[in-house]
């Protein structure tokens, strides 16, 4: 998956810029600036759609309490990247790597995850939930 950002100098430098950008973004997330965030998260999204939803869906098996407001927050995105982040969680859920070193109790992280899932399911049906179930 990351092995061109492996390869290339001006590709790691810009994953590293964009793991910088999310970075912020999840420092500040709250109620009150999800509107702001979100269409600042379109911007960082737009270049690359991978590296972003696959930090933020990191952040949020470890943390439950930000997933309305993250959530909140992906109303600006493009369908494009709705279409990623369906890819980022069946790569989440089904990668053996991510479950080991997060440092987390499975149960506690395979719970966070499908709770994320849900309510990212719930409140955007349109989405490809047939990929997930299967």
């Amino acid at each position: 998956r990351d092995h061109v950002y492996k390869l290339y100098p001006e590709m790691r430098m810009q994953k590293a810029e964009t793991i910088k950008y999310v970075q912020q973004f999840n420092k500040r997330i709250s109620n009150t600036t999800t509107k702001p965030l979100g269409r600042y998260l379109v911007k960082v999204t737009f270049s690359n759609p991978m590296i972003v939803l696959d930090n933020i869906v990191r952040q949020m098996a470890q943390m439950e309490n930000l997933h309305d407001n993250v959530l909140e927050s992906f109303k600006y995105l493009h369908s494009m990247s709705f279409d990623c982040l369906v890819y980022v969680l069946l790569m989440q859920l089904s990668s053996e790597e991510s479950r080991l070193s997060e440092g987390l109790y499975l149960a506690k992280w395979f719970r966070n995850l499908a709770v994320f899932c849900a309510k990212f399911f719930a409140k955007y049906p349109d989405n490809e939930l047939s990929a997930i179930v299967e």
